[in-house]
């Protein structure tokens, strides 16, 4: 079952990853109910970094619409098409 978390929150990584790229807003809903929208920031980190959430590549921490929440709070992503 790990690794299907793992893979989870490595696709929500690289999802913010594309969204912020283009610019895109994206509502992030947290497992608390939570939704926040706005362009997403993931954080890379080096290999070594003690902050990278469960082998990803990505920091537990994720920037989106002025506020900074946990990787591994995320419960959903939605990335609508621009009009």
């Amino acid at each position: 079952m790990e690794m299907v978390f793992e893979q989870y929150f490595l696709m929500v990584g690289e999802l913010c990853e594309q969204a912020r790229l283009a610019r895109l807003p994206v509502e992030i809903t947290l497992r608390s109910g939570q939704a926040i929208r706005g362009v997403p920031d993931p954080e890379r980190i080096a290999d070594e970094d003690p902050d990278m959430l469960d082998h990803t590549g990505f920091a537990d921490r994720l920037h989106v619409g002025g506020v900074t929440v946990k990787l591994h709070d995320v419960a959903a992503v939605c990335v609508r098409r621009p009009r």
